[in-house]
């Protein structure tokens, strides 16, 4: 059983689609980048998931901050291990392996 108390020791979790970052999440708050799907453009969204876990109510207006400090790590994490959409290849990323 997981300890309800139990804190990480990460100060981001960073939501990849294979070689994408589609999101970056830290304490309450989850920032989503724009994403296309299909022919329509989805503009980023910052979320407050303690008061929305359901992510319906982006509030980046509100927090202009919080977008610059999420996105400064989603910046970090490209230089390491890259981002196809932003044309970033990682310092330390490695080809991946086929079977």
């Amino acid at each position: 059983m997981t300890d309800p108390k139990a804190k990480t020791p990460y100060k981001a979790l960073f939501y990849y689609f294979e070689t994408q970052l589609g999101a970056v999440r830290a304490g309450r708050w989850k920032l989503i980048f724009e994403r296309q799907r299909g022919r329509e453009r989805i503009p980023a969204a910052l979320y407050n998931l303690e008061q929305d876990i359901a992510e319906q109510n982006d509030v980046s207006a509100q927090h202009p901050a919080i977008v610059r400090w999420l996105a400064a790590l989603a910046d970090k994490i490209r230089e390491d291990i890259g981002d196809s959409v932003k044309g970033v290849t990682g310092k330390n990323v490695r080809p991946h392996g086929n079977v």
